[in-house]
């Protein structure tokens, strides 16, 4: 018997405030798509959704886009998000990944970084009831802390498989890196961010 190809989807999004950081990375990832057959969903501006204003004024909505999202993407077999701050430095299949888990992050279970990951499609709806059930507590909880409570409270498979040398890094190693990212943070200076994902572009395996 023959086994039916997965539908993989790779997602995106950014605000007008990091157009010039989109320039850089998007047509890199596009390629990375088309060469290894995934569909490519790019999101430009701000979601219009109610979800995100019932949050607290706090909260950095553009953040939280990356979950409302994952909704219009939920009948893929798997969806990998990443930031768009990033360079791809080697192409590396995301079928590699995948067994029998239902997510795949970087990091522990409770404290993942939210910046890449991958999910089995008929996960996503359980995954984003609990993001906002997190979100619009009192208090501070970004994106990435709700999305972490999601996923331990949902209990799904969970794959902690990427360790920090290899998915969402921002110091290169560029043989065994798969993405390298621009976190800010790391590169508080927007211009620096720009210069720095120019220079590892040149330096990219792929």
């Amino acid at each position: 018997m023959t086994h039916k190809p997965m539908k993989i989807a790779v997602f995106t999004t950014y605000t007008e405030d990091y157009r010039e950081i989109a320039n850089i990375s998007v047509p890199q990832i596009k390629k990375y798509c088309e060469i290894n057959g995934y569909d490519f969903h790019l999101y430009e501006g701000m979601v219009d959704d109610n979800r995100l204003k019932s949050l607290p004024t706090t909260q950095d909505h553009a953040a939280w886009q990356r979950i409302v999202l994952l909704e219009k993407l939920c009948h893929y077999d798997y969806i990998f998000y990443t930031d768009v701050d990033v360079i791809i430095m080697n192409n590396i299949k995301l079928e590699s990944f995948i067994d029998e888990s239902d997510i795949y992050v970087m990091g522990k279970l409770g404290r993942f970084n939210s910046g890449a990951w991958l999910v089995k499609g008929n996960t996503c709806c359980d995954l984003i009831d609990k993001s906002f059930q997190r979100g619009k507590k009192p208090g501070d909880c970004w994106e990435q802390d709700a999305f972490n409570f999601a996923v331990k409270s949902s209990k799904i498979k969970l794959k902690s498989c990427w360790i920090q040398m290899f998915i969402n890094h921002y110091k290169n190693n560029k043989d065994k890196c798969f993405i390298l990212h621009f976190p800010w943070g790391t590169f508080n200076d927007f211009s620096l961010k720009v210069d720095a994902m120019n220079h590892y572009l040149k330096e990219s395996n792929f």
